[in-house]
C-alpha cells in the first residue's frame, strides 16, 4: 500500500512547499523553524531554503535570537 500523504510530500514542489510555509507562518505569528520543519515534516534544508526565500521575497523577516546572560 503507498502512503498518498508522503507521495505528495515527495512529489511537492518548491513553490507548493513555500505556499504551505507561508501558510504556516501565517498561522504560526513566532514560528520557529524548527516548529516549521517539524509540523510540516519535509527535509530541514528545503524548509530552510524556502525561507531564505520568502525572506528575500519580503514576505517573511527571520529574527535572532541574543541570549542576554541574565
Amino acid at each position: 500500500m503507498v502512503d498518498t500523504v508522503t507521495e505528495q510530500k515527495d512529489d511537492a514542489t518548491f513553490e507548493e512547499v513555500k505556499t504551505q510555509v507561508l501558510k504556516y507562518i501565517v498561522e504560526h505569528k513566532n514560528a520557529k523553524t524548527s516548529d516549521i520543519i517539524f509540523n510540516l515534516d519535509f527535509d530541514p534544508e528545503l524548509i530552510i531554503d524556502v525561507l531564505d526565500s520568502l525572506e528575500n521575497d519580503g514576505k517573511v523577516k527571520s529574527s535572532d535570537i541574543q541570549l542576554t546572560g541574565k
